[in-house]
């Protein structure tokens, strides 16, 4: 079973999901929308952002949204 499979939010979460610039994914739980930075616990790169905005390097990760669609 993949990781994310065994997450059940119970809604339409795939918004909420984001990548470091290396591509690992990471989840922002509450409103989906960064509010403060932190680091990838994979590679140390900065992950979130602040007041609602994304920092720069990261992305959505239309991976995990592609898998948690399948579900």
């Amino acid at each position: 079973m993949n990781v994310i499979d065994g997450y059940n939010y119970g809604g339409s979460w795939s918004d909420s999901w984001y990548e470091c610039p290396n591509g690992h994914p990471y989840f922002i739980g509450e409103c989906g929308q960064a509010m403060q930075q932190a680091r990838c616990i994979e590679c140390n790169a900065v992950v979130g952002g602040g007041s609602h905005v994304l920092h720069h390097t990261n992305t959505q990760s239309d991976s995990v949204r592609r898998i948690l669609d399948r579900s």
